[in-house]
This record gives structure tokens, C-alpha cells and sequence, in this order.
């Protein structure tokens, strides 16, 4: 795993790469590129670019603008790192170019432009005046994106597990 901040790579946030990914491999190589959220053409649409550049522009000697900035970050290259261990785990796994096509409502595995802000974050902003205090509602990790149960089906099938104990 190596995260870069070198700009995204080819309009990619991060990227998994090796002679061969998917089930059986283990010398695949995760890059995530953070400082490619800021840019609309990288793999994120043009709402979660507008906030990563509001939040840019704020004064981060508030201690809770820094704080909310650590929590959206922390948040967005976790879940760009799952995405990208997903796509190390499952390889193709009759994806269309390794993304759900269609996407499928709030599965980690779409592409980068179908998974927006709050699905990213778990962050929902309530008012238009973000990032002022009161605007938005910091959710929990369950409310971020995950596999749904196709694709949960996908993992299962490549990696069982034992059936809980009783």
C-alpha cells in the first residue's frame, strides 16, 4: 500500500494494480493519490470536488474546521483504500472495466463519479452554509458505503467463512 500525494493518476483517486488481481493473488500494489479530490475530473464529481475546495478555503486555525477537515479526509482515503482492496480481493468478478455497471445504490464497488460525498464520508450536509457549525450531521462508519449483498456475495464465495457460532 502506498499512499502518494502526487496528484491522481490518469483521473484515478487510487489504483490497484499487479500482472494479475483477484482471488489467489497476493502481490498486488494499492496507490491512493488524496490530493485528487480536489478536482472534479479525477473520479469524483463536481459536488464532492466543490466541498473538498470549500473546506480548502477555510481557516484552519479554528480547531473544529481543522477538526471536521481530519474527520472528511480520514474518511475519504478509508474508504478509497476499501474500494481499492475490494478491487484486489474480487479482480474482475463479472464487473464491466472493475465497476459495478449500473452502479448499484450505495456499493462501494461503482465508480468513483457514482459515489458521492455522503456515501463516501457518512458526512450529510443539511444547509447550503457548509461548513458553518450546524450544517451538517457526521454519521456513523455504517453510514458510509459498503458492499450490498451482491457483491458481499462475491467476497463470501472467494473467501468463506464459517458459519457463526451458535
Amino acid at each position: 500500500m502506498k499512499i502518494r500525494d502526487i496528484g491522481s493518476v490518469k483521473g484515478l483517486l487510487g489504483r490497484t494494480s499487479g500482472t494479475k488481481i483477484g482471488p489467489g493473488q497476493t502481490d498486488e500494489t494499492i496507490e491512493i493519490y488524496p490530493s485528487g479530490y480536489k478536482d472534479a475530473g479525477n473520479d469524483v464529481g463536481p459536488e464532492l470536488a466543490g466541498l473538498i475546495k470549500v473546506l480548502l478555503s477555510q481557516n484552519f486555525t479554528d480547531e473544529r474546521l481543522m477538526t471536521l477537515w481530519i474527520e472528511v479526509m480520514s474518511r475519504l482515503i478509508g474508504e478509497t483504500i476499501a474500494h481499492e482492496i475490494f478491487h484486489s480481493l474480487l479482480g474482475d468478478a463479472g464487473f464491466t472495466e472493475g465497476h459495478n455497471k449500473p452502479p448499484i445504490i450505495w456499493d462501494i464497488m461503482n465508480q468513483g463519479f457514482d459515489r458521492g460525498f455522503t456515501q463516501r464520508t457518512g458526512i450529510r450536509i443539511t444547509d447550503e452554509g457548509f461548513p458553518t457549525e450546524g450544517t451538517y450531521v457526521i454519521g456513523t462508519m455504517s453510514d458510509i458505503n459498503q458492499l450490498t449483498p451482491t457483491n458481499q456475495a462475491k467476497v463470501d464465495g472467494y473467501l468463506p467463512v464459517p458459519p457463526k457460532f451458535q
